[in-house]
């Protein structure tokens, strides 16, 4: 008998692998597939906001990410930056409509990043003082 792992989410596979080792068919394990990892699955996000999902994370290297960490900062920083240019030139509405923010919610968010990327420098330069 040969089932191979790609196969296993058959229900076909998975009964003929409990005929195999005589364990009843009613008690089939349920489908799953092995050795894979999801980072960030767009079907998790309201439908409505999944063209947003694709723009922010479609050139995302999660391998590099894991290499070198400052680039997710990097890449993230850089997609609010771009992404709040986008609110204000009109392109948002072309991405992903549900994703379009009034002025003041723009402004909200633009003074938050502001806030945390304050905050985040003072830490850093804690770190580093304490490398010194």
């Amino acid at each position: 008998m040969i089932i191979h792992t790609e196969d296993l989410h058959s229900k076909t596979a998975r009964e003929e692998l409990c005929a195999f080792i005589d364990l009843e068919v009613q008690n089939v394990p349920p489908a799953m597939k092995l050795n894979s990892f999801i980072f960030a699955q767009i079907d998790d996000y309201p439908e409505e906001l999944a063209a947003f999902a694709i723009w922010l994370y479609g050139r995302h290297d999660f391998k590099r990410g894991c290499r070198d960490i400052e680039h997710n900062a990097d890449y993230f920083m850089n997609a609010f930056i771009s992404y709040m240019g986008y609110q204000q030139t009109g392109l948002a509405e072309q991405i992903c409509p549900a994703s379009v923010l009034d002025k003041n919610q723009q402004k909200n968010k633009i003074v938050h990043f502001m806030q945390m990327t304050e905050k985040y420098n003072i830490l850093a330069r804690s770190l580093l003082k304490k490398l010194a």
